[in-house]
């Protein structure tokens, strides 16, 4: 498939969703985005989308401030130690 029959097909799939258009490139930004927030490790979606340097895959990322609240820190995991001030 070249990339003239790919950009076409987006254009008829926007036209009839009625939807503003989007690019083959927006569509694989996104894919790259929802592959990372659903936890798929960085090097994977590298593979997937093709790229030869993990650099060209995290341009294509950006993370949800939603999956970055829910990460949690190791050291949120450490019991207090006896006399800590600090409250979890």
């Amino acid at each position: 498939m070249n990339a003239t029959t790919v950009q076409k097909a987006c254009k008829r799939g926007c036209r009839a969703a009625r939807l503003s258009w989007i690019t083959p490139h927006t569509l694989h930004h996104c894919h790259a985005s929802h592959l990372l927030e659903a936890g798929v490790d960085t090097r994977t979606i590298q593979a997937l989308l093709g790229h030869h340097r993990i650099g060209t895959t995290a341009l294509y990322m950006h993370v949800s401030l939603t999956g970055v609240r829910q990460v949690v820190s190791p050291l949120d995991r450490l019991p207090p130690t006896k006399g800590s001030t600090a409250s979890r």
